[in-house]
This record gives structure tokens, sequence and C-alpha cells, in this order.
């Protein structure tokens, strides 16, 4: 799992694979390269975090922005959103992508950073930092059931930064 900080990279969301005879490593686009097009938007773009539940359905965090460190970026062009991807399969459940709003997720400002995901509920728990004045950060919580988003904000929510 990686960002896409600048153009080039292939994939956002990798797997590793052992070559058994030589002893070494290579990342392998996943679940495919064609499932990391990062000039489709409804593909994965800036894979930033994920959890596995019980059920082996992988809760993928998707910023959306992509390039920040490019001239001229960041590229707010793709929307913030949470895939599901079937891990045994490697499946991506296409009709469960959830695009978040802006209202929740401003794309030009939110930031989701991490996921805690209550299995039992399923209602994933993010992480959003935040980094300028259209989203200063807090929690955004998804329920996978009622596919619906819900933005908490507080200045305790918010990232400190140093004077």
């Amino acid at each position: 799992m990686g960002g896409r900080w600048r153009r080039g990279v292939p994939s956002s969301l990798v797997k590793l694979i052992r070559n058994g005879a030589s002893g070494g490593a290579v990342l392998q686009p996943w679940p495919s390269l064609a499932a990391n097009d990062p000039t489709d938007c409804a593909k994965l773009q800036y894979v930033q975090s994920m959890e596995i539940d019980v059920n082996g359905i992988m809760w993928v965090i998707d910023v959306g922005r992509k390039y920040f460190a490019d001239e001229g970026g960041p590229d707010n062009s793709c929307p913030p959103k949470i895939v599901f991807i079937d891990v045994p399969t490697g499946s991506v459940l296409e009709d469960e992508t959830y695009t978040f709003p802006a209202d929740v997720c401003p794309y030009d400002g939110c930031f989701l950073n991490d996921i805690a995901v209550d299995v039992a509920r399923q209602v994933g728990y993010i992480s959003n930092t935040g980094n300028n004045a259209s989203d200063p950060g807090g929690i955004i919580a998804y329920d996978r059931t009622t596919r619906q988003s819900r933005r908490f904000d507080d200045e305790r929510l918010q990232a400190e930064h140093p004077p």
C-alpha cells in the first residue's frame, strides 16, 4: 500500500510476491493493475489505509487526491472513497464502493488517514487529518449497512501543529 505522491507510480495497492528460487521479492499491483488506473476516478487513486475484517473483506481508504509532491500538485480531481475487496477472490465489490460527499470530506482538503472497523456494526471510523482551511480534520464514520457517512468535528480532533 502506498500513495501516489508523484506521477508514474503504477499502483497504489500492492501485494508482495516472494520468488522462492532467488529469495527476492517484487511488488505486484493488487487486486490488479486495472483496478489501480490513475486516469479513472472510479479506480484506486491513493490508498492510504486498509483493514481486513473477519469475513475476508478489505475496507480500503482511498484519499482520491494524488501527486502531492509534483510541481503544481496536488491533483484534486478524484473524490475520496471507501472501496471493498473480497480478499480470497481479489474481487472489488464495485456496487459497494462509496464516494464521500463533499460536505463530509471536501475533495480539496480532506485527507483520510487510518480506519478502525467495528465489524459487528459494520461501521468504519476514519481519521481525517485535513490539511487546509476547507478541512481542518476530524473523524468520519461510514456505516456500510445504511451506506451513509457522517463527519465529527471538534478542535480536540484536529492535528496539533508546532508553533
